[in-house]
């Protein structure tokens, strides 16, 4: 933390020293009290980012439980892409990001939570969980652009009326609602963006219009566009680093040296280097329709549909050495104190491979909402329906040398690993090389949920008890994944086919010039010849995407939920204190449905009908200590749901070695017992300083396990991996925040501003290397995670410089029973704009640092990838009126 405290001082520094040179002559106004009209109380409309920090702060001020908050002009005058990224500077919130932008979020170290929208479900094309292309999640947070929202609402201690599902927090998107502005409104906004690494340019765009007449009806429509280029260059390995088998005898002496420290632990070797570059234009579209109609001031029906759609296209580029167990592939080789495989040389063929993938996606959220009130009674009503899906068809050649060729390979230099090539061989020669590998492949995923909901609230006001509420939820979430697959292989010789399958790849400017090598090489070109399909273009003849029974399944869960709360509001002696106490009862009905193949090649159906209950408890007290200090505590019972993927009865069988993989329908959630403590101090207007403590025993984790099993229709045992219920862990952690605008200063001085929050997380699980024996940590777990955002506004200028800090954690378990880790990320970005009467102009920057992407395998030398995307620029103009 050393580093993120220094980092964090000379960016306040360099940001305060900068300030002095503006000039300004008006502070943009402080928050005034509401104005009564028709005998009620209006909101608001302000603007700035001073405004929309203090609007988030009074959220979690006013709130019972623990809730943090974003509001729409802090999201939008933020360098976000989406909406994860957003969600960054929600001290205990860590984003994952894949080529480039922020795509899922880990809440307090755990990744089993809900998105929901407007307080509904809002499901991801995969049901829960990620899912395929692995390199880039596709889910409601990624999918979502941040100008579509009013505000982000993420809760860390479920009470008894939220809907169950998450282990770490609730995010809710909340959109908004024409009946929330007094007046008609239209804003706009235009954008061309630029990233570095490229030389094409992006566009994006938004348009919203919203009336209000008379506060009985209420119409918006928020439309947002764009269109942007992306590129990735990057070391990078499949497979990753796999330990060292007998066979690994360089010296031929019979005695294996795949140990060469003795401590009966094998070393390791990376089973593939790749040397690529990914080039992808992502086109978006997203939209919201709000209705709203009051007819009476007791009756209120609301009908909003958000959407949002994307398509994607994608070539892959990289040159690639598989290495080798077989020790009499090596002429040399040296290992690093961690055993792992470093450097040496290798005889092996050399590939060129090329990667084409088109991507739809679209998701929709709808929901009738009711709400009434009639003396102590509020009734609420909502009928809901989500649906996402997304298409996903992959073409993929490999080229592949005949001859093997002594090649050199390096990790010692701590940077991108590199890569010697013998010399004196053209790789441009198409004599030298056969199509070895092709791929068409195309993956369906879809979610739908119905969902139904009534709460009824009856208000008692007598004594400690406020009022009562009680309701229940319905629910059917039906997920669905078809795999259609053609994966084959072949001797084809390149200068068997025409020429126009293949091309020249060549990338001397990879990663900044620091790719060991400038040398060209063949890659094939499938659509060269105008054939729809690899297999077609290069076999003449196939049947490609075949479905695939095992790899594909249906899930349908039915959860039927109730609860009942109490909310609690009085005085301690001279202490005012509100809350709740509350219960939840869940269940859900699961079916299952995949295939198993038989010896004679036939399907059998595989099904599976699991059920599972849940009590839920929950109690949370606020104490308002003084007028500016609030103390919190809390406790509650909360599940969270495995990956749909995880739940597929399928199994995929090896009968050559007689091993399997399969899903799990029958795994149970994670349950979590759950403890929270805050102490909240809002020492001025707009500021506050806040220490929370949480710490949550959970029941079970997931584990993969290997056991044998029996397969009906064969007689010989399979060494079955799927994953289990593991044992529990301990999860425990410490988060502050400090929001301070200096509006206590006189001058240009009283622009000035910051944001800061931290969060330290701790974890104790049953999770092993299954190399060393030594323990992992919780998956997507970072121990430090910071945020600081030094701003200036004043008489319609803005200038904001965010640090994002987040330490290395791990990724996932490899094949070889490994922890694969991230090291520490850190991102810069910058925007400054201008605002004149309805108008505004700005610029942002992203990552101004360049930060690189590495993970690694076990020891840091073990680099599985150096990933670098690049600084990114935007220009834009927007209006409001």
């Amino acid at each position: 933390m050393r580093k993120v405290a220094k980092c964090a001082s000379l960016l306040v520094l360099a940001t305060t020293a900068a300030f002095p040179t503006i000039v300004a002559a008006q502070e943009t106004a402080e928050p005034q009290p509401a104005q009564a009209v028709d005998g009620a109380v209006a909101d608001i409309v302000v603007t700035g980012i001073r405004q929309s920090l203090s609007k988030g702060i009074e959220t979690k001020r006013q709130a019972v439980t623990f809730v943090d908050s974003i509001v729409a002009e802090d999201v939008g005058k933020l360098p976000d892409q989406n909406i994860a990224e957003s969600l960054q500077r929600v001290s205990g919130v860590q984003i994952r990001r894949s080529l480039g932008d922020g795509t899922s979020v880990s809440i307090r170290g755990l990744r089993q939570n809900r998105t929901e929208v407007n307080g509904r479900s809002l499901v991801s094309p995969f049901g829960r969980g990620p899912g395929v292309p692995a390199d880039a999640d596709f889910n409601p947070l990624s999918l979502y652009p941040a100008e579509l929202i009013s505000r982000l609402e993420v809760t860390k201690l479920l009470s008894a009326d939220q809907i169950d599902g998450s282990l770490g927090g609730t995010v809710n998107i909340i959109t908004r609602k024409p009946l929330d502005a007094p007046n008609t409104m239209v804003a706009g906004r235009i954008e061309g963006s630029y990233a570095d690494m490229l030389d094409r340019k992006g566009v994006s765009g938004s348009l919203l219009y919203s009336r209000n007449f008379d506060d009985r009806f209420g119409v918006l429509v928020n439309v947002t566009a764009s269109d942007r280029p992306i590129q990735e260059d990057s070391f990078n390995s499949f497979a990753g680093f796999l330990p060292l088998t007998g066979a690994f005898d360089p010296n031929g002496d019979g005695v294996a040296d795949n140990d060469p420290n003795g401590d009966g632990l094998a070393g390791t070797y990376i089973a593939d280097l790749r040397y690529q570059r990914l080039r992808e234009r992502r086109k978006r579209l997203g939209a919201n329709v709000v209705l709203q109609w009051r007819p009476t001031d007791e009756l209120e029906l609301s009908l909003d549909t958000v959407y949002a759609a994307g398509k994607a296209k994608r070539r892959r580029n990289w040159f690639a050495v598989a290495l080798t167990s077989n020790g009499a592939d090596y002429v040399d080789y040296s290992f690093s104190p961690n055993e792992v495989l470093v450097a040496g040389t290798v005889r092996r063929p050399l590939q060129g491979n090329d990667e084409r993938l088109t991507i739809k996606d679209d998701s929709l959220s709808s929901a009738l909402n009711l709400r009434y009130e009639k003396g102590p009674w509020t009734i609420k009503a909502e009928g809901s329906y989500s649906d996402a899906q997304l298409n996903y068809n992959q073409t993929y050649v490999r080229t592949q040398t005949r001859a093997s060729y002594l090649t050199s390979f390096d990790f010692t230099g701590g940077g991108v690993p590199q890569l010697t090539l013998p010399s004196g061989v053209d790789l441009l020669d198409p004599s030298l090389y056969n199509y070895s590998n092709f791929f068409d492949n195309r993956f369906e995923s879809n979610a739908k949920e119905y969902a139904g909901r009534v709460d009824l609230r009856y208000a008692i006001e007598s004594g400690v008890l406020d009022s009562f509420e009680v309701g229940g939820r319905i629910a059917k979430l039906k997920t669905a994944r078809n795999s259609l697959l053609s994966q084959l292989t072949s001797s084809v010789r390149l200068t068997d086919r025409d020429a126009a399958l293949y091309e020249v790849g060549s990338f001397p400017d990879l990663l900044g010039g620091k790719a060991p090598f400038a040398q060209s090489y063949l890659v094939g070109n499938p659509f060269g010849t105008g054939a729809d399909f690899a297999c077609e273009a290069i076999l003449g003849s196939c049947t490609p995407r075949v479905l695939d029974p095992t790899a594909s399944y249906k899930l349908d869960e039915v959860t039927k939920a109730g609860y009942v709360k109490l909310n609690l509001k009085g005085d301690l002696g001279s202490i005012p204190f509100s809350g709740n106490i509350g219960l939840r009862y869940t269940r859900t009905d699961r079916d299952a449905v995949s295939a198993l193949r038989r010896a004679d090649g036939t399907f059998q159906p595989v099904t599976a009908s699991p059920s599972y209950e849940d009590w839920l408890p929950s109690a949370v007290l606020k104490f308002d200590l003084t007028d500016k200090l609030v103390a919190r505590v809390g406790a509650a019972k909360v599940v969270g749901l495995p990956d749909s993927q995880d739940l597929s009865p399928g199994l995929l069988l090896n009968r050559i070695v007689y091993t399997g993989t399969g899903g799990n329908p029958n795994l149970k959630p994670f349950r979590a017992d759950q403890y929270d403590v805050s102490l909240e101090w809002y020492f001025r207007q707009g500021s506050a300083l806040t220490v929370g403590l949480f710490y949550k025993d959970i029941g079970s984790f997931l584990t993969t396990r290997s056991t044998f099993e029996d397969v009906p229709g064969e007689t010989q045992q399979f060494l079955v991996t799927r994953k289990v219920n593991g044992e529990g862990g301990k999860l425990k952690g410490a988060e502050v925040m400090l929001q301070l605008p200096f509006n206590f200063l006189d001058g240009f001085a009283s622009g000035f501003g910051i944001l800061a929050n931290y969060s330290y997380i701790d974890s104790s699980t049953p999770f092993v290397n299954a190399r060393t024996g030594a323990t992992l940590p919780l998956e997507g777990l970072s121990k430090h995670n910071a945020n600081l955002v030094g701003y200036y506004e004043k008489d319609g200028f803005g200038l904001r410089v965010a640090y994002n800090y987040r330490s290395g954690y791990l990724d996932s378990v490899t094949a070889g029973g490994e922890g694969s880790f991230f090291k520490p990320y850190e991102t810069i970005d910058a925007s400054i704009r201008y605002d004149f009467g309805a108008f505004g102009i700005y610029a942002e920057a992203g990552n101004l640092t360049n930060e690189k992407q590495i993970r690694y395998t076990g020891a840091p030398e073990a680099i599985a990838l150096y990933a670098e995307q690049g600084r990114r620029f935007a220009i834009g103009a927007n209006f409001k009126f």
